[in-house]
């Protein structure tokens, strides 16, 4: 394997020749979108109780 070989997923089905850092950056995005959703979901529950 050459050194400047773009690093892929070896067994990911649903893309075939997607690129490793582009992976990683939709993994990124979606724990981000999880985590600003459970903080709105949170802060909404803590002002009902207010």
């Amino acid at each position: 394997m050459s050194r400047h070989a773009v690093r892929k997923y070896p067994h990911d089905y649903l893309h075939e020749n997607r690129p490793y850092a582009e992976s990683q950056s939709d993994i990124g995005g979606g724990l981000l979108l999880g985590a600003v959703t459970l903080i709105v979901l949170m802060a909404l529950i803590v002002v009902g109780l207010v």
